[in-house]
């Protein structure tokens, strides 16, 4: 098993080794002429006697010739010396110009690092700065309040607050006026009613031929008064009446209409002792009579003032408020007035 194990492992030499004996022979004759040519060319030339003049002149430039090419020997040598001494020097500056740019670029971001921080720190410091002028001038702002002497103003407006009551609607002694255009005057209501019955008593004839009938009276109190009456059929409800149907006349609707733009007295006025206020007024008895007064939006600050008067005075008030360019009305389906 040994033998063919030896058998294997022997392999005939390659080409490897015949090329590295080939290179050392070129390589050794390389080097046998380049001393044959140094010694050559270092050894005196022995002209042969008896040369002709032609002869000598071809010898003498050949002779020539070699010192020149001995001298541009020397020059290629020493230029090809220079030549690696400065791509030495080249080299020696590249690397000194990269450690540089390598240092130069470390220096750079270590200065925009700390130009950076520097930015930083001012931007707080500004905005610390201004924090704290603001509340300097803050402390100075309260500081000259407190050192002020405490002195009442000149105008001081009095605001007065009354609890609201509790509403209750309106049956009897119940006395209206108009407030408008901060001008009070009184609306004879009872009256403007007792003068719609009558009136339409007179207009039976016409309403028995009419569905309904619309007619204008007065002026009653400084207002015109325009009604609508219409027929309706009412089951009766008695005894021995089961299935019979009446045909009544009934209000539809009344409407006063105001004969001036300006009417009664101002606020100011009415709360005199001896205005036309006071003297209506006094018909209707405290604490069981209610004031109701129908109130335009430019007179809400006026009502204020007469509510106030009236409460002092024992007077309930009903508010009615009514929005500009409505006269006052009623009807069946409407409300009554709520006091307070």
């Amino acid at each position: 098993m040994d033998q063919e194990r030896g058998r294997r492992d022997f392999s005939p030499p390659g080409q490897d080794s015949f090329l590295d004996v080939l290179t050392n022979l070129v390589g050794i004759l390389v080097i046998l002429v380049i001393l044959v040519g140094l010694r050559a060319a270092k050894s005196p030339v022995r002209l042969p006697e008896g040369l002709s003049p032609e002869e000598e002149k071809l010898l003498a430039d050949l002779a020539g010739d070699q010192a020149k090419v001995q001298a541009l020997r020397a020059d290629v040598l020493r230029l090809a010396d220079q030549i690696d001494q400065v791509q030495q020097a080249i080299a020696v500056r590249n690397q000194q110009r990269v450690l540089l740019a390598t240092a130069a670029a470390a220096a750079r971001q270590e200065l925009e690092a700390q130009r950076a921080t520097l930015d930083e720190k001012k931007r707080r410091e500004f905005q610390l700065r201004h924090a704290l002028a603001e509340a300097q001038a803050e402390i100075e702002h309260w500081t000259k309040l407190l050192q002020q002497p405490n002195t009442p103003p000149e105008h001081v407006q009095l605001l007065y607050h009354s609890p609201t009551p509790l509403s209750r609607t309106v049956d009897e002694h119940e006395a209206h006026f108009q407030l408008r255009g901060g001008r009070i005057v009184f609306v004879p209501m009872r009256q403007i009613v007792e003068a719609v019955k009558a009136d339409a008593q007179t207009k039976q004839d016409k309403l028995r031929q009419l569905s309904e009938i619309t007619e204008t009276i007065g002026p009653i109190g400084g207002f015109r008064v325009q009604y609508e009456f219409e027929k309706k059929e009412v089951a009766l409800s008695g005894p021995n009446q089961a299935g019979l149907v009446a045909t009544v006349a009934s209000l539809r609707y009344l409407m006063l209409l105001p004969v001036r733009a300006e009417m009664g007295e101002t606020i100011d006025e009415a709360l005199q002792p001896n205005s036309e206020f006071r003297r209506v007024l006094a018909q209707f008895p405290p604490r069981r009579s209610t004031v109701t007064v129908w109130t335009y939006p430019d007179s809400f600050l006026e009502f204020r003032r007469l509510k106030e008067a009236l409460a002092q005075q024992g007077y309930a008030t009903a508010a009615r408020p009514l929005p500009e360019g409505v006269p006052i009305s009623a009807s069946p389906a409407g409300t009554k007035s709520a006091a307070e």
